[in-house]
């Protein structure tokens, strides 16, 4: 029903976007538009049913993954690749620290969708899990990140400040996710938990 009111706005807020990441793109190297390509057609393939009507968003258990994977590709394998770092370790790592981070916090949002991905038939972790299970895989996944965290600090790839500032990220991230539950207002979800992200960059920004 939003989507119905509002056609016209995100019709026009979508062309609007589009015409300022082709500017972008326009001064971009090559070796980042190539790296660009994976995470956008899988950005594509997740909303546009392509496949005999489905999308990938869809597919059992797919969704989750696939927001960890392609959040994590472009906030930091594309960053390494324009600083040519892409063959650091620490890299690598730091990557899959962002993996589990953006799992983690996408968990409530499987939990708020769980009536909608049911109604699609689509299953997911908190369906077939249940929502305090689910909770736990999210905080054992932030443990991930610190631990992944605390190695790229015992590798002098991070300062204090910088550790100091993921913990704190992921302690309140972690309140977060236990906080949630399908009866939640939709602003704690895209305001409170997605705002998770900036706040981490904000955290280390300031320390």
């Amino acid at each position: 029903a939003v989507i119905a009111r509002f056609r016209n706005h995100i019709v026009f807020y979508a062309g609007m976007a589009g015409l300022c990441a082709g500017l972008f793109l326009l001064q971009m190297p090559w070796a980042l538009i190539a790296g660009l390509i994976a995470p956008c057609l899988l950005a594509l393939l997740y909303v546009l049913p392509v496949w005999k009507g489905y999308r990938l968003r869809d597919l059992h258990y797919v969704k989750i993954f696939l927001i960890a994977i392609t959040w994590s590709w472009i906030t930091v394998f594309l960053v390494a690749l324009e600083l040519g770092m892409t063959w650091s370790v620490p890299m690598y790592v730091m990557v899959l620290e962002r993996v589990f981070f953006v799992f983690a916090i996408t968990i409530p949002f499987d939990i708020r969708d769980m009536e909608i991905d049911a109604f699609n038939k689509v299953k997911t972790l908190p369906a077939v899990l249940g929502v305090r299970s689910s909770q736990r895989l999210g905080g054992l996944s932030l443990g991930l990140m610190l631990l992944l965290a605390a190695l790229n600090y015992y590798w002098d790839v991070y300062a204090l400040n910088d550790l100091v500032a993921l913990v704190v990220s992921a302690c309140l991230s972690g309140l977060l996710i236990f906080l949630s539950d399908r009866t939640r207002h939709d602003y704690f979800f895209s305001g409170l938990v997605d705002g998770m992200m900036v706040l981490q960059f904000l955290l280390i920004a300031l320390l």
